[in-house]
């Protein structure tokens, strides 16, 4: 993973192996390496977006089983599921 140049996200991103943000590169890519040998911190990361004041989620692929857990761990947050850039591209807009 040397050879990947990784740089600080324009938005944040809630790490699965600590359920916390983080901006820096090197971070980042010590996170990715942990991330494959790592739990999913799944119920934490969800609940770490509803701690920072996120309340709409979007699942992005196929089917809606994330979109099933989220509402499990927090039924505060909407949630929408989208199985293609189109249904993505409107989500986005309706929520802007």
């Amino acid at each position: 993973m040397t050879s990947v140049d990784f740089r600080s996200p324009a938005i944040p991103v809630v790490h699965n192996v600590t359920a916390k943000t983080e901006s820096g590169a090197d971070a980042i890519r010590k996170l990715m390496v942990e991330q494959i040998y790592s739990p999913v911190g799944w119920v934490a990361c969800v609940q770490s977006l509803a701690d920072q004041g996120i309340t709409q989620v979007v699942e992005c692929g196929p089917g809606k089983v994330l979109a099933g857990l989220v509402k499990r761990i927090n039924k505060e947050l909407s949630v929408l599921s989208t199985d293609n850039a189109e249904a993505l591209a409107q989500a986005v807009l309706s929520h802007s």
